[in-house]
């Protein structure tokens, strides 16, 4: 059986259930995985058991709390010891490559080394498990820290990309050699790879399309389902984390003139993130507040209960200022599964 190291910023957060749909039909097929990632991140509140599950098997690059910094100092500098001495030339050669990498920022450049050192922490535990392939989920720090394990125990390493528009973003560096030196990428479009090739690297022969999938046994219509005009006020539902690309501030803005028009409604936001409290501060401006519930992350067995009594899904997309946009948002084939009408931006 191989065994594969999936590496992710983390794979708790509810915003993470594509990531732990494909990871349990990996298992179905006997695929022998070990969760890595970037920094602990869990909301105790929507945990169900198998979050739990991979929280708890996941070893984490940076400490948790209940750890104490001075141990984890100690431990990397071991790590890298272990492969100067272990595999110097390995060693060597992936620190000079992160040396001499391609960001010309001073402060990127040194970001890209740093990486390099703190990657050995999780190479040595790699070793350790025999592990013969990383896979990274998200091109960004992920990627970065499956590329320079890969320098440190010369096994393969594979990236999965999500969004178009990176590229552009400050945080993705070293995107370049990522891609090149990367055995294979997963993008979920036609568009998504043909951005890679256009604005990143070269690399159509070895990107491939996997796109992201439901298991349609557990999204079925409720036979108890009330359509669109079947009572006064018209339920939306918008569903995801609060960042940019979701536009989720412009349906707030849409909300008065929705009121404005007399139109009776409700929206239920389901999620959370960095923008909830500006649109929180939106709505309340805008006087929209009494029509606008924001409720906060759901897991899953909750989120189909708000498909249920939804009469439409509203998902408004946006490129944002950075660049980034949305692949194909999987809220648009929840709902579609569960029979709820969607109005999307295009």
């Amino acid at each position: 059986m191989r065994k594969i190291a999936y590496l992710s910023n983390c794979f708790a957060s509810i915003s993470h259930t594509f990531m732990r749909r494909e990871i349990a039909e990996l298992r179905k097929l006997g695929v022998d995985i070990s969760f890595y990632g970037i920094r602990p991140d869990i909301e105790k509140d929507i945990a169900d058991d198998a979050v739990e599950d991979i929280f708890n098997r996941t070893f984490y690059l940076y400490f948790k709390k209940k750890e104490k910094i001075l141990g984890w100092i100690l431990d990397m500098i071991w790590s890298n010891v272990y492969f100067i001495f272990s595999s110097p030339i390995k060693y060597f050669s992936g620190f000079f490559s992160a040396l001499l990498n391609e960001e010309k920022n001073i402060k990127d450049h040194l970001k890209l080394v740093y990486h390099f050192f703190v990657s050995a922490r999780h190479a040595k535990r790699m070793k350790k498990q025999r592990i013969e392939h990383i896979h990274a989920h998200f091109i960004n720090v992920s990627g970065t820290i499956a590329m320079y394990c890969s320098d440190l125990l010369g096994i393969p390493y594979s990236i999965t990309a999500h969004s178009a528009g990176e590229a552009d973003k400050k945080e993705m560096i070293g995107l370049r050699r990522k891609i090149k030196n990367s055995k294979f990428m997963v993008v979920i479009s036609d568009y998504l790879k043909a951005y890679l090739i256009k604005s990143v690297y070269p690399c159509r022969d070895k990107t491939y399309i996997v796109r992201c999938g439901l298991d349609t046994s557990s999204y079925q219509p409720s036979k108890g389902h009330k359509y669109l005009f079947d009572k006064n006020a018209v339920r939306l539902l918008a569903v995801g984390r609060f960042v940019e690309k979701k536009g989720f501030e412009y349906l707030v803005r849409a909300a008065k003139l929705l009121k404005d028009s007399d139109i009776s409604f409700r929206i239920d936001f389901l999620g959370g993130g960095p923008l909830l409290k500006k649109c929180r501060r939106i709505s309340e401006k805008f006087g929209v507040s009494d029509v606008i519930s924001f409720k906060g992350s759901k897991s899953p067995k909750e989120v189909k209960e708000y498909y249920e009594n939804a009469d439409i899904v509203i998902v408004p997309s946006v490129t944002a200022a950075t660049g980034e946009m949305e692949g194909i948002p999987v809220v648009i084939m929840e709902a579609l599964l569960m029979g709820v009408p969607v109005i999307s931006t295009k």
